[in-house]
């Protein structure tokens, strides 16, 4: 393994990775590397950490024994909020990432209105 990804977290969740990669390999489908190092930058105390190989062309070979493409997914998402009201949050995200006001046609609104009946109903409204 020439590539590999150093996870940094550190809390129990962490194990779910391992495992699964470990379960996948253990069922005979194709899984990344795992495994489980002391991790030390700057003279700092050992960390245990997750490394996971790096899914590029080397691992491709090894695993597809053929030739083809590898197509990844590029991280360019904006976390930044639109606003800090939950009212403005609320109307500035929407499923499919679309930015999109309070009459979209996308569902919402009708599901709110559904929602709201239904606590009138219940008397919470």
């Amino acid at each position: 393994m020439s590539e590999f990804v150093v996870r940094s977290n550190s809390s129990a969740t962490a194990l779910n990775e391992a495992v699964a990669l470990d379960l996948l390999a253990a069922s005979g489908l194709s899984a990344q590397r795992a495994a489980y190092i002391a991790l030390s930058v700057n003279d700092s105390a050992p960390a245990l950490r997750l490394i996971v190989e790096n899914p590029g062309d080397e691992w491709v070979d090894r695993v597809f024994n053929a030739d083809g493409k590898l197509y990844k997914a590029e991280a360019t998402g904006d976390y930044t909020l639109p606003g800090n009201r939950p009212r403005g949050i609320r109307r500035g995200v929407r499923p499919g990432g679309r930015r999109q006001g309070p009459d979209s046609a996308d569902g919402v609104p009708a599901v709110r209105q559904r929602l709201q009946r239904r606590r009138l109903r219940r008397g919470s409204g």
